[in-house]
């Protein structure tokens, strides 16, 4: 059948008609259904999505045998995956994913990619597993604060052996191959990948798996071909987090870098003069917070040299930077 072809079914309002929670497959059969259409008040006949609310059923039977959950955590699956979706419309795409919900029945994985944002995510995200570059949905519940680059809990096991064993990172840290802007950006994404397995792994007390997560990390992207940004912090308070003199040394070296690239880059930003100076102000400020972020984490491990320098760029920086703003351009 036709379902999706253009021209049909290319959105829907969604018009819910009571506060309950409705079963996704008895959903998606009634806006499959062409003889539940409704005219509009603008004479056009479509259906439309009753509830905002939707229930997807879990087979705990099968998401163990199909491991989409690992037999260790049974225990946290729950019996219905339940969320809501603020939207009043629903375009094709997400039309069509929830016809994919309805009918994927545990029997093959669902992934949503960690670049794409909220808006894609279909209201899922506390369903999320994070396992590389994509998040996998799983009927385990995560009620944790989390934000853009940190949502989904993390199977340590999973992430471990697909960052450090599977995947082939394309040459990152080959000097011949060029990095390109998008390339670089993706990169921060990365860096906060492999910053929050190691500090899940640091939390498991996998002390040794950690500090290899963290060199693996140096070892793809190294500041000389992808240079340190704010991304590099959670990296820098894993090794202090470990303790060892080795991983504190190796925290305090990328830590000190970072203060020589802000001074480096403050310097060059504050030569901008008269309207130009609007241009870098976000670089200014981004700077800025790295200095300050890294001021907290050495005074948190008591990396006193540390801190000195960081606060000293910060305060003579943050003061120029105080005194352009209050000039007229």
């Amino acid at each position: 059948k036709d379902l999706y072809k253009q021209g049909t079914r290319d959105y829907m309002p969604v018009i819910p008609q009571d506060e309950n929670y409705m079963n996704i497959k008895l959903v998606v059969n009634d806006i499959l259904d062409d003889s539940k259409r409704v005219r509009f008040s603008n004479n056009k006949e479509m259906n439309f999505i009753p509830t905002n609310k939707f229930i997807l059923p879990v087979d705990s039977a099968k998401v163990i045998k199909n491991r989409v959950v690992a037999p260790e955590n049974a225990n946290l699956i729950v019996k219905n995956i339940e969320w809501e979706i603020p939207d009043n419309i629903l375009q094709k795409n997400m039309i069509a994913m929830m016809d994919i919900l309805a009918n994927f029945n545990w029997d093959r994985p669902i992934y949503f990619a960690v670049t794409t944002g909220n808006d894609a995510y279909f209201g899922l995200e506390k369903y999320f597993q994070l396992e590389g570059l994509a998040y996998r949905l799983v009927p385990i519940r995560n009620d944790a604060p989390s934000e853009d680059l940190s949502l989904g809990r993390i199977n340590t096991n999973v992430l471990y052996n697909n960052l450090m064993n599977k995947f082939t990172w394309g040459g990152l840290n080959n000097p011949s191959v060029y990095l390109s802007e998008d390339n670089i950006r993706l990169t921060m994404t990365i860096r906060t990948i492999f910053g929050r397995l190691a500090n899940s792994l640091i939390s498991e007390n996998k002390i040794d798996s950690a500090l290899k997560v963290l060199d693996r990390a140096e070892e793809i992207m190294p500041n000389k071909l992808v240079p340190y940004n704010y991304f590099n912090l959670p990296l820098a308070e894993a090794y202090y987090r470990i303790g060892t003199p080795a991983a504190v040394a190796k925290g305090q070296a990328m830590l000190e870098t970072l203060i020589k690239i802000c001074d480096s880059e403050l310097t060059y930003y504050f030569r901008f003069k008269g309207s130009m100076k609007a241009g870098v102000d976000r670089e200014i400020q981004q700077n800025l917070g790295i200095l300050q972020r890294l001021s907290q984490i050495a005074e948190t491990y008591k990396a006193d040299v540390v801190k000195k320098q960081a606060d000293s760029i910060f305060e003579m920086s943050y003061t120029q930077w105080a005194q352009n703003k209050g000039n007229t351009r």
